[in-house]
């Protein structure tokens, strides 16, 4: 399950928040843009009540304001809101650093 939010005090140069609670535990993403990017970090909590609790103190984020997305697609980035995935080579290898996204069922490079 992933949310986001808005944040209410830009700590950090933080303009935008995301938890993402995976089986070993919850991320929260943390965005210097509003614009669907890469975070510039990422916390890691036992709970959503503990991200949550950390989001509300720092960022001014309330229970209210957060909102669900939708889960990404099978290998891509849990910090897009798009789907978007490292880019392989024509072998399967994976290009760190080189993005590709979802869009309209064809995987296009992120310049």
């Amino acid at each position: 399950m992933r949310q986001i939010a808005s944040t209410k005090i830009a700590g950090d140069g933080v303009v935008r928040c995301m938890t993402y609670a995976s089986d070993s535990g919850v991320y929260l993403f943390l965005y210097d843009s509003v614009a669907d990017c890469q975070c510039k970090a990422d916390l890691w909590f036992e709970t959503v009540e503990d991200a949550r609790a950390l989001s509300r103190e720092r960022y001014g984020i309330l229970e209210q304001d957060w909102r669900e997305i939708a889960d990404p697609l099978p290998d891509c980035q849990h910090d897009w809101i798009a789907n978007v995935r490292v880019k392989r080579d024509p072998v399967g290898s994976k290009l760190w650093g080189q993005f590709e996204q979802l869009v309209d069922d064809v995987w296009t490079p992120l310049a």
